[in-house]
């Protein structure tokens, strides 16, 4: 047997329910039906922007013009009516137009990205990781142990993408994530990226894409939220507003027409509909805005910045090993294989149907037939194989 790889996904698996981990990595079970979700549409949605961050300066295709290709070709092939997502009130359809408009307000709020030279877009790596006890006699200035010379498990992954920023200097590993709500406070501990942020300068180093004294050190999580746009007029200070009311008609119409020169009494009487009113505006081609609503949508787009120093990304290599050696454990028997239920796992675990058999003492070997099949997840990262994440491979 060849040396034991490790991705992102069975990190997150393991650490959310050993039982869940256990079923995928252990025994490669994956469901037969079609299954929709909050995965599916942040998977879309990284295809999406994929084909338009391409190599180089210069974007590639208009991240809406591969959502409406990609998701109709999905829509072709399921022909039914299913939520793709449990934030999003409605059918396929539904999810679809939302992507859509998702993607559409995102090349108009940060245009082309000019100052974003790409490095590295949707492409794998693998990264030989040594053992946690050869990782702390190293940094203690120890000789390591012969046991555990040599590496210990391979770190595989797909990164999102990786530019030089040109207007910091620097250079950044940018996480796309499409989210219900957009949350900061737990990202500078977040070690699912940061051991992608640790791998990423090896790696480009190794491919000539940086100078030698660079080094990858800044994370951006570029969050899109899975909202419908707020269509409301916006005031210069940047605030949805009301709808509004004749009095906020009749007072802008005074207004242009006292700086015209012309005094307002010969064309307003007081008793204008705000019909009359609005027509009128309209004629004198003027905005009017009604007052600042209280409630404010929060932000649709947010890239929040997280600069890590060496020791943190070296702190990052080696919680990937600890993790890896605890794996171990489990696989050889010497601790048990436990499950986590959470009020989340009917819809973020595809093994809930199965796990509720499991709980009530059914028939576990016939429900694993029926309803799943085997597929390595690893499949991806052998030699040769195509990136899952690139339509331009296919």
């Amino acid at each position: 047997m060849g040396l034991r790889q490790l991705r992102n996904s069975e990190r997150k698996d393991f650490k959310r329910c050993p039982l869940r981990w256990h079923w995928r990595y252990g025994e490669h079970l994956v469901p037969i039906s079609f299954t929709t979700g909050p995965l599916l549409f942040g998977g879309l949605g990284h295809l999406a922007l994929a084909e338009y961050y391409v190599p180089g300066k210069v974007r590639g295709v208009d991240p809406v013009e591969t959502w409406d290709r990609i998701t109709q070709d999905l829509w072709d092939i399921v022909k039914v009516d299913s939520y793709v997502d449990d934030d999003i009130e409605g059918t396929w359809e539904d999810a679809r137009a939302l992507g859509r408009e998702m993607l559409t307000y995102y090349r108009e709020h940060y245009g082309d990205d000019e100052h974003w030279e790409v490095l590295w877009v949707e492409d794998q790596f693998k990264q030989k990781i040594p053992h946690p006890i050869a990782l702390r006699s190293k940094a203690a200035g120890m000789k390591v142990p012969p046991r555990y010379a040599g590496a210990f498990v391979e770190y595989v992954g797909t990164v999102d993408l990786i530019v030089r920023n040109h207007e910091t200097g620097l250079i950044e590993y940018v996480d796309h994530k499409f989210m219900k709500t957009i949350e900061t406070d737990h990202l500078f501990i977040d070690d699912q990226n940061g051991g992608y942020l640790a791998i990423g300068t090896h790696e480009l180093r190794k491919r000539g894409l940086i100078g030698e004294k660079e080094a990858v050190r800044v994370l951006v999580y570029n969050f899109l939220r899975k909202a419908k746009h707020d269509t409301r007029p916006i005031n210069a200070a940047g605030k949805r507003t009301n709808l509004p009311t004749k009095e906020h008609f009749s007072e802008a119409i005074r207004a242009r027409l006292l700086r015209a020169g012309k005094d307002p009494r010969k064309v307003l009487t007081g008793k204008e509909t705000k019909v009359t009113l609005e027509n009128y505006a309209k004629k004198l081609k003027l905005t009017v805005l009604g007052e600042e609503s209280a409630t404010q949508p929060p932000p649709y787009f947010h890239r929040e910045r997280i600069e890590r120093t060496g020791a943190e990304r070296n702190r990052q290599i080696e919680r990937i090993a600890q993790e890896a050696l605890v794996m171990e454990q489990f696989r050889e028997g010497q601790l048990p294989i436990f499950k986590t239920p959470t009020r989340d796992c009917k819809w973020d675990c595809s093994f809930f149907d199965l796990c509720s058999i499991h709980e009530s003492g059914g028939d576990l070997a016939f429900a694993k037939k029926q309803m799943f099949k085997k597929e390595d997840p690893y499949g991806e990262y052998e030699t040769g194989a195509l990136s899952p994440k690139l339509l331009r491979d296919r």
